[in-house]
């Protein structure tokens, strides 16, 4: 009887099956960045706009904050993209 070879061990991944598993890996990290991203971003529009204008005009009696504000805008995309950095890096040393 001819004896089977054996290459490697039984949990030996082909290139093609690694090329998918990254793929599937990177789909999903992409994907739950995004939807990530439009919630945070109707967080900070809706419930904080909302909360201090809510706050500077009842409490403060100032003028409400404007929206279109360049601070505003700006700290809002840098909270944005640092969170979304944090979950690439999470999600990237966790797949390992």
């Amino acid at each position: 009887m001819f004896k089977r070879c054996r290459i490697g061990s039984i949990n030996t991944l082909s290139p093609a099956q690694k090329v998918r598993k990254w793929l599937i890996s990177f789909t999903a990290r992409v994907l739950f960045v995004a939807i990530a991203t439009v919630v945070l971003y109707c967080f900070f529009r809706y419930i904080v706009l909302g909360i201090l204008n809510f706050l500077s005009v009842q409490v403060l009696e100032a003028s409400p904050i404007d929206e279109n504000n360049k601070i505003f805008l700006a700290s809002m995309i840098i909270i944005i993209v640092l969170v979304d950095i944090y979950i690439l890096k999470d999600r990237l040393s966790k797949r390992k």
